[in-house]
């Protein structure tokens, strides 16, 4: 089964010639798109959660200096 995007590239491009060059461009440039978006927030967050905390949104034990030196600890020590 083939996706939607998929579908309407080929039933706009063709599938001959220069038809098929344009499909797979578009194909490749919907998995960059699609590739960014989901790696933002993966390399976003140290910062929004460093904003977050020092606005007080976040839990203390979130407010550390990991988030803003760009760090991820997993957890934090009860005695912090």
């Amino acid at each position: 089964m083939k996706t939607v995007i998929s579908q309407l590239a080929r039933t706009i491009h063709g599938t001959e010639g220069l038809g098929h060059l344009a499909y797979v461009l578009t194909i490749a440039g919907a998995f960059g798109v699609l590739f960014m978006a989901a790696n933002t927030p993966f390399a976003d967050f140290p910062q929004l959660a460093a904003l977050h905390s020092g606005d007080g949104f976040l839990p203390p034990a979130a407010n550390v200096s990991w988030a803003a030196a760009g760090l991820y600890v997993g957890c934090a020590h009860a005695g912090d």
